[in-house]
């Protein structure tokens, strides 16, 4: 199957660290919460097309850590679709918005937050991991997830990934 490309969204993403304060388990249900609170307001149904929140997973991790990919720190990843960067950014001026996000700083200090021209592609699992190669494992540094180092597979300079 050809890989398809969808290309007429805008795309926001955030990384947030479990914060030493709270267990795993109460970050994530305040930040459901938080969602909760954001997409009920009219200014998200207007402006939002979906907002998903991907949650840090011990099943992954130890898989990941079988490969010799050393413990990887809880995050939550929240993805923000709207048809335009215009959208999103009038829902981030909603007061509503504001206050909810004043009251949650500290859910939201210290997360990673961008935005780019995010292309999503389905492709053919079976010939896409027929082109992954792990020759060797994972070697120092941790992984995390966030926009300041996150390269592709296959990338030439500077991945985190195994080649």
């Amino acid at each position: 199957m050809p890989a398809s490309t969808q290309k007429d969204r805008f795309r926001a993403i955030a990384t947030h660290k479990v914060p030493p304060h709270l267990s795993k388990e109460k970050f994530e249900g305040k930040v459901e919460a938080l969602v909760d609170d954001v997409v009920a307001l009219l200014s998200a149904q207007r402006h939002l097309l979906k907002l998903e929140l991907l949650f840090w997973n011990k099943s992954v991790e130890d898989a990941l850590q079988s490969l010799g990919f050393p413990p990887a720190e809880p995050h939550v990843i929240t993805v923000a679709e709207s048809e335009t960067l215009e959208h999103l950014a009038e829902l981030l001026r909603d007061e509503e918005v504001q206050r909810l996000a004043e009251n949650a700083k500290d859910l939201l200090n210290g997360a990673s937050a961008w935005a780019a021209d995010v292309q999503f592609r389905t492709v053919d699992a079976s010939s896409f991991a027929s082109s992954l190669r792990f020759t060797r494992p994972y070697s120092s540094s941790p992984l995390p997830i966030s926009a300041t180092n996150f390269s592709p597979i296959g990338s030439t300079s500077g991945s985190p990934y195994p080649r």
